[in-house]
Formats: structure tokens, sequence, C-alpha cells
């Protein structure tokens, strides 16, 4: 069962012309299931946050910077957190510290619901691939996710990653695709970071 927040920032997507979307603040105290049905009778449906400039018009709703909002992403079978779309162009260390610095860290995407996440928010990037949380150590040889755990996925596109990689390089996913490449952790490109570690306890 959702729990309640001690403190409830209810965030609700409104009417949408063209790209624009109109976000409603709503100080009511309720659990997830209860603030997507207030927001789908009232409006439209709980914000969706998918990029930087969602994300700046969702914040500045807020007047206490430290209290927790819903929004229309939630745990599920998959375990898939909230993810944004970073547009600035940083190598894969760069955009490591942009992510802990300002949001959770570099998305992980361990599963095909995580990343199907990482595949939508990645089609409105503007570099050709987008960095994720993916890197290769040279050392133990191995690929890993930023949250710890060991790539057991195998969803390499062809001729990437894998046993044996190249030292200094890191994971990314190509825009309009959900295959990982391995490329140079200096190249500059986007990249996704996760909102939260546990969306349903964070968020």
């Amino acid at each position: 069962m959702w729990r309640e927040m001690s403190v409830m920032l209810l965030l609700s997507a409104g009417v949408v012309w063209g790209r624009s979307t109109v976000y409603h603040f709503i100080n009511q105290k309720m659990n997830w299931t209860n603030a997507q049905s207030y927001c789908r009778e009232k409006f439209s449906d709980l914000a969706t946050i998918s990029d930087e400039e969602d994300n700046e018009k969702a914040f500045l709703l807020r007047t206490d910077e430290s209290a927790n909002v819903w929004i229309g992403l939630h745990k599920s079978n998959g375990k898939v957190p909230p993810l944004i779309l970073i547009h600035e162009q940083k190598t894969w260390e760069e955009a490591v510290e942009y992510c802990r610095e300002f949001h959770h860290d570099l998305a992980s995407a361990n599963d095909l619901r995580a990343r199907e996440w990482v595949q939508a928010v990645a089609t409105d990037a503007t570099t050709p691939h987008v960095w994720v949380g993916l890197h290769y150590t040279c050392v133990l040889e191995f690929w890993f996710w930023v949250d710890g755990k060991v790539y057991v996925d195998g969803n390499w596109a062809t001729g990437q990653g894998g046993p044996g990689s190249d030292c200094g390089t890191s994971g990314a996913m190509r825009k309009n695709d959900n295959k990982w490449y391995s490329l140079p952790s200096t190249q500059k490109m986007n990249f996704i970071c996760s909102l939260c570690n546990d969306p349903q306890a964070s968020l």
C-alpha cells in the first residue's frame, strides 16, 4: 500500500497546448493512488517530468524546497525510477558528478522495463547517444551499473560491449534504439539522471 507523505505537495498535469504543459500546485496530503485519482478527476493526470524544462516548471511551484512531491511515475514490478534527460553535453564522469549533485545519480537500467523508460526519455536527446550509469572496469573485466549491480542484461548492439571491452569506456544508449553501446568515456553527450533511488519512498 502506498504510504502518505508527512508533508504533501502534489503536482498535476493540466491542459497541454503544443509542447507547453500547465502544472497545478495542490497542497493536500494523500498517498500516490489517491493523488492520481484526484488529478485524473480534477485535471488530466499526475505530472510527467521528462526533461529539464519540465523539472524547472514543477520546481518553481514548490513553496518548500525540502518537501516531497508525487509525480506520475511510481514503483511497480519493474522498479523503475523517475528519470530526467539533461541536454548539456558532458563526459561520462562529468555526467555522474552532475547527476549526483543536482539529482540522484546517472540512470541505471537493470531490467527491460527500466530500459524502455531510458529509451523513451532518450528520444528527446540532441546528441546521437546519451550516457547512462553503465561503466567498464578493466581491473575486474566486467561491466557494472553505478547503483552497484553487475551488468547481466546482454542487450548490447552488435559488436559492442561484453567482456574484454576497451579500458576507459562507458555505456550509452543511441537515440531511438534500445541497445547499449560501448563508447569512450571522454566523449561528450546528453545524459539521463535518476531523480531518486526508490520513488515509493523518496518522491
